[in-house]
């Protein structure tokens, strides 16, 4: 574990803040080369990119503090310092999603196409994110003793690695959804195949960890939120079926 990767005087490199910077990088990378395949103008969906960015952070630090509203109502200035930590994905996950879809209506772009090149993208910047939970030591696994444990600070003793875990089923889904993007003809579609592909792997890795209590059913809130987005993205996408089957009838 290695949260701070350099020091100098006042400047300091944290590990988590690097990949978070390389993920999104990564995703902007892939989205104006993905753009260029179907005609898309690079620059809007720069612009795209970072609207969702500063959505994803609002709605990341808006969940955070509404799970911890008693503290956060006694402390409110607390409620913007970033630096004190305190972003929770799907919060994070739905900012972004809104921010994006209101830039492309006001900017008349194709939604559905524009969120298609989005979404791989995407996985691979959460790729590199959870590399950043794993040098930072948080989003830590179950306790475990090497070689499937790896040692952390702090006093948290050895866990298992699943901030990797994640890395590597989120690579896949990002070369799933890759195939997708070049195979699948209806545009709209890919959102919601990231849907069920991410609600699985955190719903199925929520398991592996070791810093998450229940919240009902015997789930833990990620992972109630996680069935919640796969039941929601499969519906959907059914009915998309049922549409696009009953046009060719027509």
């Amino acid at each position: 574990m290695k949260p701070i990767l350099f020091q100098w005087g006042p400047v300091t490199l944290y590990a988590y803040g690097l990949m978070m910077a390389v993920g999104f990088l990564l995703c902007l990378a892939d989205v104006r080369r993905r753009g260029r395949t179907r005609g898309v103008d690079a620059e809007q969906l720069t612009n795209v990119a970072f609207a969702a960015l500063l959505g994803g952070i609002a709605g990341a630090r808006a969940l955070y503090v509404a799970l911890d509203w008693s503290y956060f109502v006694r402390h409110p200035l607390e409620m913007v310092l970033l630096n004190h930590g305190g972003l929770v994905w799907y919060g994070g996950f739905a900012g972004g999603v809104l921010a994006a879809f209101l830039y492309t209506r006001v900017r008349g772009l194709a939604v559905g196409l524009t969120f298609d090149i989005f979404m791989p993208g995407l996985a691979l910047a959460q790729a590199a994110g959870r590399i950043g939970c794993f040098l930072n030591g948080c989003c830590y696994g179950f306790e475990a003793h090497p070689p499937l444990g790896i040692c952390l600070p702090e006093g948290l003793g050895c866990r298992f690695p699943v901030q990797l875990l994640n890395t590597a089923l989120l690579l896949l889904l990002f070369v799933a959804l890759d195939q997708c993007f070049r195979r699948v003809k209806q545009t709209g579609n890919l959102i919601w195949f990231y849907g069920i592909g991410y609600g699985t792997i955190r719903f199925v890795t929520e398991y592996f960890r070791g810093d998450q209590t229940t919240a009902a059913l015997g789930l833990s809130l990620p992972q109630l939120m996680s069935a919640i987005l796969f039941l929601v993205s499969g519906f959907v996408l059914l009915c998309r079926a049922q549409i696009q089957a009953g046009l060719k009838e027509k």
